[in-house]
């Protein structure tokens, strides 16, 4: 009988599949460690009850983050850019350290019981997170530029944002940010649109005084020429030179009484609001299917421990004592 490799080869493979398990193999394995699971039911449902707490757990703590955005428009009055007081051209700077202090966030902070711990351990280290967690964006600043009287208003697009896991926590303190920026920069501006009065009020007092001052001495000087009993050249090109300064002092006087009158409207525009104004564009909102609420983390945990249930029934079969094992 002669031997052939090929015929060899060919027993061999078949004898190696006829090892390998097939699907009916593996299904019967499958029933088995599932019946296995079965006699322990307790020790497997609380496998899959601890499967469905890690999931919860899973979804409560990896959600991501929600950042509303509230979306201001400021715009410049259309009055002269001199009697109003002047804008803030890097936005977003002003914003960041000369409204939203840290006094101010503290503010935020405690109305909406952000950061809680950290914030009665380390109120430092509190604000200096809750600034990291608020983004400030500025677009279309044509506050940039600078404006003459003949030029169009300015105006430049303001966006706050406030990250957070809560939905409802981010929108509440992203909307109370937005609207704290309106009020601390209409009072900012209120308060320099009164110094700037109070300043030019000084000058025109200056320059009404050094007015009457040359005319009380134009007066006594024609007083001394009239009473002179001789020629006095001295007192003469002192009196033509006093009357030809009195143009000059009269301007200065014309032009400090304008400009206090101009820096008067703007004063009342600022007081009533009618100064430097911050259009609302978008409040911002969140998604309804954003929100995590209580009854769909528990529908949640519910399907993940019935879904589990086979898988927790087979891992307890698998590791469950063979019977006959001493």
């Amino acid at each position: 009988m002669s031997w052939s490799p090929s015929a060899s080869s060919s027993r061999a493979s078949s004898w190696w599949t006829d090892q390998e398990p097939g699907l009916r193999d593996l299904g019967a394995f499958a029933r088995a460690l599932l019946l296995a699971g079965r006699e322990r039911p307790l020790v497997s449902l609380l496998t899959s009850l601890l499967f469905a707490l890690v999931v919860v757990a899973a979804i409560a703590l990896l959600r991501p983050d929600h950042a509303p955005r509230f979306v201001l428009r400021v715009v410049e009055p259309n009055a002269d850019p001199t009697t109003l007081p002047r804008a803030r051209r890097q936005l977003a700077e002003y914003v960041r350290e000369g409204i939203l202090t840290s006094e101010a966030l503290l503010g935020v902070m405690e109305r909406h019981d952000v950061y809680p711990t950290l914030r009665r351990s380390n109120p430092p280290a509190a604000i200096e997170s809750f600034r990291e967690d608020i983004d400030i964006e500025v677009h279309q600043n044509y506050f940039l530029e600078e404006r003459t009287v003949a030029d169009a208003p300015r105006s430049a697009r303001l966006v706050l944002s406030f990250r957070a896991k809560e939905p409802a926590l981010a929108l509440a303190v992203t909307r109370e940010l937005g609207r704290l920026v309106v009020e601390r920069e209409q009072n900012a501006r209120k308060q320099q649109a009164q110094a700037s009065l109070v300043s030019a009020e000084v000058t025109l007092e200056r320059a009404n005084r050094a007015l009457g001052q040359r005319l009380a001495e134009i007066s006594r000087k024609r007083a001394r020429l009239r009473e002179a009993t001789q020629l006095d050249p001295l007192t003469e090109v002192q009196l033509v030179s006093l009357i030809g300064s009195l143009e000059w002092r009269e301007q200065e006087l014309e032009k400090s009484q304008a400009r206090k009158a101009a820096l008067e409207l703007g004063s009342m525009r600022e007081t009533h609001s009618m100064g430097l104004s911050f259009q609302i564009a978008d409040e911002g909102a969140v998604r309804k299917s954003a929100e995590l609420s209580p009854l769909r983390l528990c529908l949640g945990g519910l399907a993940a421990f019935v879904g589990g249930l086979p898988f927790a029934a087979a891992l307890v079969g698998a590791f469950a004592p063979k019977r006959g094992d001493p």
